[in-house]
């Protein structure tokens, strides 16, 4: 199978990168989160690694291109696709049993002179489907945000390291079922089917019916029906107006009394980021090692 090698998300304010060093070639074998290219940006370097085992196909943008985010670097096939076509054949029955393969979501290259970071924003709750290359987490660090893309189509299946917390080159933020995506998407039509078919049986409306609903401004969902397989009556629409007709007008009362008293204001306090407590380091810094200049200038304005 044919994988495409695509440039990492830049920095904030990093409209485009130039291809440093590619250290694999074509029909090099290379393994997966072994670095395939540097990435250089006026600010730092970006490693690009392998996302699986396989063998270097083609490079599209050589050393000293000029490349912008998502771009195509290059292509590379992985180990099942390299195998010989005959091999291929007769795995072939075996290839439905990688459904359901679980496939780690490991930490991607971070930048240099930088040792940890931490999990910014999961996108994805387990159980959730996702696509390859669909982003998965932000981990932050002092530099940059990085984005961590999905290796391959499935469900996510567990987040073994959670928002907030601290992790290093090497470790896993969770893992992927592969193909899963396909099985839970095909039971989704049939459940769909039977849901909006009891759904019509259950809730079925005649026009005289819709017309009285609207008429006293009720939901058809209010009213419980007392026909066939709970099918909506006249005389049930009247009979919930009544009580809708019936029930205390005190209600309104509550909803003024939860009006915050004027002058206040909504407050909420969030932890800084690692980037944000970087920059305030620094101007702190700056204040308490800089000498500070103030100047005054007098204008006569008669």
């Amino acid at each position: 199978m044919s994988i495409e090698i695509n440039v990492p998300t830049l920095p904030e304010s990093v409209a485009d990168a130039t291809v440093a060093t590619w250290h694999k070639k074509p029909g090099d074998t290379v393994k997966r989160g072994e670095n395939l290219v540097d990435i250089e940006t006026d600010k730092i370097v970006i490693e690009v690694p392998a996302p699986a085992d396989g063998v270097m196909g083609d490079i599209a943008q050589a050393e000293g291109a000029t490349v912008t985010a998502n771009q195509l670097l290059g292509t590379m096939t992985s180990a099942d696709g390299a195998a010989a076509p005959a091999a291929e054949s007769a795995a072939a029955p075996a290839a439905a049993t990688d459904t359901g393969k679980a496939e780690a979501i490991d930490m991607p290259a971070l930048p240099e002179s930088v040792a940890d970071a931490t999990i910014a924003t999961w996108h994805k709750k387990v159980g959730d489907s996702v696509k390859r290359g669909e982003n998965l987490v932000d981990v932050e660090t002092d530099k940059v945000v990085l984005e961590v893309p999905a290796t391959v189509d499935g469900v996510l299946a567990s987040i073994d390291a959670a928002e907030g917390s601290t992790v290093t080159q090497d470790s896993v933020l969770g893992s992927i079922t592969a193909g899963a995506a396909a099985a839970a998407s095909t039971a989704a039509p049939a459940a769909a089917a039977a849901s909006s078919a009891s759904d019509d049986e259950a809730g079925q409306t005649s026009p005289s019916v819709r017309a009285l609903l609207e008429q006293h401004g009720l939901d058809a969902s209010a009213v419980k029906g007392s026909g066939k397989n709970g099918r909506i009556l006249p005389e049930d629409v009247e009979a919930a107006a009544k009580a809708k007709a019936s029930a205390p007008t005190a209600a309104a009362a509550p909803k003024e009394a939860a009006t915050p008293a004027a002058g206040k204001r909504a407050e909420e306090r969030v932890p800084m980021t690692r980037l944000r407590k970087t920059i305030a380091n620094r101007l702190l810094d700056a204040k308490q090692n800089t000498a500070m200049l103030t100047t005054f200038n007098e204008v006569n304005m008669k």
